[in-house]
């Protein structure tokens, strides 16, 4: 990464648009999180067998960037889709079928990434289906393959279907990956996933994290499950409240 030097000299800085400074130091701090994440820009390709019922597309997009014109689509023929686009990796990324249809997560870290999914549909009423859309192996994705690993044996693919019998299992097995890998994407996506659990836990996690990951999305939706939580726990969402 090349170094920005700035001067300190009051001559010097007067004659420097303060705009033009706030911008190169804001681009410092960018570059140094994505060196630090070794995040780096490439073409990548996804590819993947969907088995089941399905109509229409299969719709990719990238952390919360889910309008039209920020995701990319793809046909899916003879049960095969196909995606190829330029991303920041690593980086999560999610799809989803055509209508009503259920979001997968999934982390991209490397060029080519395979996936195996399955669809089935879920009648809402007449008119309305819901796709039902599931995960069901990744190929080609480290990280991906360690989220999958950590959930296994809770029998889950997503915190979410933690069952309650588990939960203080899981906070320990978590608690300990994150003093691991405080600096991974995984372990604030996992925080901020985890919403069952209580502030006091969510927030002994959250202290866990290093501080590089500030300017991730994970780190964003880990502050959002933080302050619901906490007001859940001052009883500002209580029945009556407005």
């Amino acid at each position: 990464m090349p170094r920005i030097n700035i001067c300190a000299d009051n001559e010097i800085i007067k004659d420097v648009d303060k705009n033009l400074l706030k911008r190169l130091l804001c681009t410092f701090f960018i570059l140094s999180s994505l060196s630090v994440l070794g995040q780096q820009t490439t073409t990548i390709e996804i590819s993947g067998m969907l088995k089941g019922d399905h109509i229409g597309k299969i719709h990719l997009f990238f952390e919360d960037n889910i309008r039209e014109k920020d995701s990319i689509s793809s046909d899916i023929i003879n049960g095969i889709f196909h995606f190829k686009c330029d991303v920041t990796i690593p980086v999560l990324a999610r799809i989803h079928l055509d209508n009503s249809s259920l979001i997968q997560d999934f982390y991209i870290d490397q060029k080519q990434t395979y996936l195996d999914c399955t669809n089935k549909f879920k009648m809402l009423s007449p008119k309305d289906t819901l796709n039902l859309l599931m995960i069901d192996s990744v190929k080609g994705s480290k990280m991906a393959g360690e989220m999958i690993s950590f959930l296994r044996p809770f029998h889950a693919r997503f915190p979410k279907e933690i069952a309650q019998k588990d939960t203080l299992v899981y906070y320990d097995k978590l608690s300990v990956y994150v003093e691991q890998h405080p600096a991974s994407k995984i372990s604030a996506y996992l925080i901020s996933e985890s919403s069952f659990l209580s502030y006091s836990r969510l927030h002994s996690l959250y202290a866990k994290l290093d501080t590089v990951l500030n300017p991730t999305y994970e780190m964003s939706e880990v502050y959002i499950t933080l302050r619901a939580k906490e007001k859940q726990s001052l009883g500002l969402f209580n029945e009556g409240m407005p």
